[in-house]
């Protein structure tokens, strides 16, 4: 919604939380975001969200961005 909205600091406020709460650096799920969480961070389930990773790619070739947002990543 935010990139249909052009809203780009909201955006970024959410993509951090998402990268400092949800990524899984190391183990079974390396390089995946966590299914869930709750809203202070703490992951309600470990396991990839792959819906959720289409979203995030879905991103980087929105018409809507014409590009304009994916040098921030």
């Amino acid at each position: 919604m935010c990139v249909q909205m052009d809203k780009k600091d909201e955006f970024d406020r959410l993509w951090r939380w998402a990268q400092k709460y949800m990524w899984h650096e190391k183990g079974e799920y390396a390089g995946y975001f966590a299914w869930s969480c709750n809203f202070d961070g703490t992951r309600r389930a470990q396991g990839p969200a792959p819906d959720g990773e289409e979203y995030f790619q879905w991103l980087f070739f929105s018409p809507h961005t014409g590009g304009r947002w994916s040098r921030a990543f």
